[in-house]
């Protein structure tokens, strides 16, 4: 069970406070300042859901057909969120595809795979992996990429390598203005300038 809080942003009060049964766990849900979002996996296929604050039902926005991945979410505002299975897909709350970019056949969503997003300019970035084993049974990671994407563009405006693998910490988020992408690997801090996409 997750208890969940809707606090006002200039007082930093609880303006709303109920439990979520089953719990919210893991990277398979996102929550926007009026939902929250989640891919559930009761059905097959599984389904993106979203339920307001403080409601009972989930409400179905679409399945979501690919098998064989553990699937990534992120609003990227309060009207649309972005879905990683084996593609990049912006899906808006009323279940439209708004765009959809296969990934390569060598990248993948695994169990580490991170998102952000610069909301202010409608950019996002995402981690994908290269492994060995495309079947996760403990193959060899060969490489890390970072795929960002222009969503007014709706379409991926570069990739950036991660050399060399991190051994242990790896992170990375996108400036307010999407022009910036920092990148923490292990010890080391880089920033690299987004194209534009024009």
């Amino acid at each position: 069970m997750s208890r969940v809080e809707l606090l006002d942003g200039n007082t930093f009060d609880a303006k709303q406070t109920w439990t979520q049964s089953p719990a919210l766990r893991g990277s398979t849900y996102s929550i926007s300042d009026e939902v929250i979002a989640q891919r559930e996996y009761k059905h097959d296929p599984a389904q993106l859901e979203l339920l307001q604050f403080g409601a009972k039902e989930w409400r179905n926005i679409g399945a979501q057909p690919e098998k064989g991945c553990l699937g990534k979410i992120a609003f990227v505002s309060d009207d649309c969120l972005a879905y990683a299975c084996k593609g990049f897909r912006l899906v808006s709350i009323d279940g439209k595809v708004v765009m959809n970019d296969r990934f390569l056949r060598s990248e993948r969503i695994g169990a580490e795979s991170k998102f952000a997003v610069a909301r202010d300019t409608g950019s996002a970035a995402l981690s994908l992996e290269d492994a060995k084993d495309n079947w996760d049974t403990g193959g060899r990671l060969n490489a890390i990429h970072i795929a960002v994407y222009s969503l007014s563009l709706k379409k991926r405006v570069t990739t950036l390598n991660v050399r060399p693998l991190p051994k242990e910490d790896f992170d990375f988020a996108l400036s307010p203005d999407g022009s910036k992408l920092a990148v923490l690997n292990d010890r080391n801090l880089s920033l690299y300038s987004v194209p534009t996409g024009d």
